[in-house]
């Protein structure tokens, strides 16, 4: 992999780590609105806002209230696979910088890891909104009810890991026969 292919690499592929991290820690996974509060949800803290009604949609938040909680079993399955894509993608950067030091060949399979990493996000993303979806629609609080911007990041992680793959098979050092 040539020293262009590599920067674009690395940036990528460390944005993508620094993505999941906040995902992990954030908690903008779903929202729930109802009278009188808002509750946003992560994985491990949700916060409860008191709402004051200004007019309309316009609202005020005081009296916020954060606590840590034991994740649920989809907490459990998208953080165990958003700490796997980090590790992975981790691993994918350390041979990139083996393959441009001229310590072997790897470039292909740090690209094939992002494409790992990405399933490993879309898996634990997936199992996370169908999770969560049923227990909403199980209690009946459909009304009020959001998915956060933790969705986006993830988005765009996984539009990153695409981008990291195809940049580290296209830079990819031909291999001789």
């Amino acid at each position: 992999m040539n020293k262009q292919f590599l920067i674009a690499f690395l940036c990528s592929t460390s944005l993508t780590v620094l993505l999941d991290i906040i995902a992990l820690a954030t908690t903008g996974w779903v929202t729930i609105t109802d009278v009188t509060y808002q509750t946003s949800y992560g994985i491990y803290k949700f916060c409860r806002h008191k709402i004051n009604k200004v007019n309309y949609n316009r609202y005020e938040l005081y009296e916020s209230l954060c606590q840590t909680f034991i994740p649920t079993t989809a907490g459990n399955v998208a953080a165990t696979m958003l700490i796997l894509a980090i590790f992975i993608l981790i691993a994918a950067v350390a041979l990139a910088m083996m393959t441009y030091a001229e310590k072997g060949n790897c470039d292909r399979i740090a690209a094939a890891l992002c494409l790992v990493a990405w399933v490993l996000v879309l898996i634990g993303a997936g199992v996370y909104v169908g999770m969560v979806t049923s227990q909403i629609v199980h209690d009946r609080r459909l009304s009020g009810f959001s998915f956060g911007y933790a969705f986006g990041l993830i988005g765009v992680m996984n539009t990153l890991n695409i981008v990291s793959a195809v940049i580290g098979f296209k830079g990819a050092t031909p291999t001789s026969n």
